[in-house]
């Protein structure tokens, strides 16, 4: 997924991510998404993005979905030494699986990366949707 421009010939006018960006928990992974969305777009080719982010209504949230630490999710694995990256925490190995970026430090990531949002939805969170949500729609900057 982080390497898009590898694995696909060719460019494209439109690339969607739908709820991906917030699985990747490893700092790297992430530059790297950004970076392939950029050059997997055809100039002024345009990318939607759909994530979760934080803020998040941390109590709300831990009731029902795990353990949040410095904006990840953890949860509870068995075999745990078969994974990289895992804690414990409660007395237990967990691994991370969401990472919740605050929805500015997004955009910011995808500026960066020349590709310019146009479209920008947030949505904060509620008591019975603890998570924020970002919708953007962005388009390849050629220079």
């Amino acid at each position: 997924m982080t390497h898009l421009a590898k694995r696909h010939h060719g460019k494209y006018d439109l690339v969607i991510d739908g709820l991906c960006l917030h699985c990747l928990t490893n700092p790297g992974d992430r530059q790297a998404f950004f970076k392939s969305i950029h050059d997997t777009l055809t100039p002024n080719g345009v990318a939607i993005i759909y994530t979760m982010t934080s803020p998040v209504l941390k109590k709300q949230f831990v009731q029902e979905n795990g353990i949040i630490k410095n904006q990840t999710t953890y949860k509870p694995i068995p075999d745990a030494d078969k994974y990289q990256n895992t804690i414990r925490l409660d007395n237990k190995q967990q691994i991370p699986i969401r990472y919740f970026e605050h929805h500015q430090t997004i955009i910011k990531h995808l500026v960066k990366n020349k590709l310019i949002p146009h479209l920008v939805r947030v949505k904060r969170p509620t008591p019975t949707k603890p998570l924020t949500h970002l919708a953007v729609a962005v388009q390849r900057a050629d220079t």
